[in-house]
């Protein structure tokens, strides 16, 4: 091979070698820039997800002062004393039209006069605009007889003058109730969450004797606090349920506000 060649040769060479070498630059910068437009994305995406969850965040607030003291007045007074029977509760359609005309009738506080409306407000006001009733005669729980019986031509209410009368009341039905307010949270500012300790006093019957015990549990039948034998009434408060909070279980109630500011029951559920 003469010098020529060789050099010709050596010239092949060289040039090979920077192709492969400008080759594998090329390769090596687009996989790197790949690679950073992946991890920009990546963290575009993350960033997106944070701002979501953040976002998410911002729309789950603490109850105000006055939110606890309607939610907590409402639980205590009307709920626990009305349904407890069938806590816990996570499908409302348990309660039958029957005892929502019963319950809705009673909490007109009226004597006289029931206009079906008045019911239908009672019904809007625990359970929200969109839970309705079928009209008809509201019939004694304790006798299969009319106990109040309803005109459609007025739309109204009448107390049933040919029912015998009789003492005691409905069994379902509790004295009294007792709260603990825990924690509540409002998200999107119409789903109420709500988180309590409660003690159930006696049920009501023909005689009515002093809240002398209360349980843990409506179907519960022994006492946490106080004696069934006893003839006094048992002061409860806070304080005493604090005392025995760790015995008892937490409940949860949960509401959904509609858009006339009724707070309606949506489920009661026990852990």
């Amino acid at each position: 091979m003469n010098k020529s060649d060789r050099f010709k040769n050596i010239i092949i060479v060289i040039l090979v070698t920077l192709l492969v070498v400008t080759s594998g630059y090329i390769i090596l910068d687009k996989t790197s820039i790949l690679k950073e437009n992946s991890s920009k994305e990546s963290k575009n995406v993350t960033e997106k997800k944070e701002d979501n969850l953040e976002e998410k965040r911002e729309n789950i607030r603490d109850l105000t002062n006055e939110e606890i003291n309607t939610l907590t007045t409402a639980i205590e007074k009307v709920y626990n004393v009305e349904f407890a029977s069938f806590y816990p509760l996570e499908n409302l359609e348990v309660i039958s039209n029957q005892r929502l005309l019963g319950f809705g009738y009673r909490y007109t506080h009226k004597s006289a006069n029931v206009l079906a409306s008045d019911i239908d407000n009672i019904i809007a006001k625990y359970f929200g605009d969109r839970r309705r009733v079928s009209h008809e005669d509201i019939n004694c729980t304790l006798e299969n007889i009319a106990l109040y019986q309803y005109d459609s031509t007025s739309n109204s209410y009448h107390v049933n003058e040919n029912h015998p009368g009789h003492g005691g009341g409905d069994s379902t039905i509790l004295v009294d109730s007792k709260v603990l307010y825990l924690s509540g949270t409002v998200k999107d500012e119409r789903e109420y969450t709500v988180n309590m300790k409660v003690l159930y006093g006696g049920k009501s019957g023909d005689v009515m004797g002093p809240n002398n015990a209360y349980y843990k549990s409506y179907h519960d039948t022994t006492p946490v606090i106080g004696d069934t034998d006893s003839i006094n009434d048992l002061v409860i408060n806070e304080d005493t349920i604090r005392s025995i909070a760790s015995s008892l279980p937490i409940t949860t109630y949960q509401f959904v506000k509609d858009k006339n500011n009724n707070y309606g029951l949506k489920s009661v559920t026990i852990q």
